[in-house]
């Protein structure tokens, strides 16, 4: 038979329970990769570079310090929404100090007319069924159907021609719509881009030169005479051009 193993004293598994335990305590980790770790991701993913700090042996104390600088540069520097979800995803400060950065951020988005931010932030802080939820929504509505107003007026804005116009009236009737409403500036007729882009560059050139070397002819050459001619029909030209043909009374 064998010799039975001898059982290891009290004394003897207290010193193993210390050996195993200094064995896993993270080694000093290299403060100047911890600076450089700062430096580089420290504004852009402060949460991951806590987390690694958390890997290499950073004490508590110096990972709170850097939370604590990155909370006041982010406030100085307006990032409100975003110091908001690093606060609440890595457990920092209190419930009313966490409320005080959300409704801050919620505030300077509102200021900023950002609703689609405001809304997002809302959730996170009031709730979906709050009343800062409810009222930065309306806005946000309110906003997007004064913008689809103004495109649908956008696209409602034509030349109206007779049939029998010229290319002197037709430029004499751009020059008097972008008169009144000021769309010289703003560039919301788009007639020579839409007359670029879907005839060809030598027509775009032919038309063009009723406005300058061509002056002359252009008091007597008609418009659909000349796209017709070169194989466009009304309906093509008032689909491809903000021009409207308006019918001719009946004597």
């Amino acid at each position: 038979m064998g010799e039975i193993p001898e059982q290891p004293n009290e004394e003897s598994m207290k010193d193993q329970e210390k050996t195993l335990e200094k064995s896993t305590l993270p080694e000093q980790y290299d403060e100047a990769a911890w600076e450089k770790l700062k430096l580089e991701r420290g504004q852009g993913s402060p949460a991951a570079v806590i987390n690694k700090g958390k890997e290499w042996g950073v004490s508590q104390e110096e990972l709170e310090r850097f939370a604590q600088d990155v909370i006041a540069q982010w406030k100085q520097s307006e990032k409100l929404a975003y110091l908001y979800d690093f606060m609440k995803n890595m457990g920092i400060g209190t419930a009313e100090e966490l409320r005080d950065v959300g409704e801050q951020a919620y505030n300077f988005f509102l200021d900023r007319k950002d609703f689609v931010s405001a809304l997002e932030i809302a959730e996170k802080v009031f709730g979906k069924n709050s009343e800062e939820w409810e009222f930065v929504n309306k806005a946000h509505e309110t906003e997007q159907e004064k913008m689809e107003g103004a495109e649908g007026e956008e696209q409602e804005l034509n030349v109206v021609i007779s049939k029998n116009a010229t290319f002197a009236d037709l430029f004499s009737a751009i020059d008097e719509i972008e008169s009144e409403t000021g769309v010289a500036d703003e560039g919301k007729l788009f007639f020579d881009e839409e007359l670029l882009d879907n005839f060809s560059e030598e027509l775009f050139n032919e038309v063009l030169s009723f406005r300058d070397e061509q002056a002359d002819k252009a008091k007597t050459t008609k418009v659909l005479d000349f796209f017709k001619q070169r194989g466009y029909k009304q309906k093509e030209v008032s689909a491809f051009l903000p021009i409207k043909f308006k019918r001719e009374r009946k004597k």
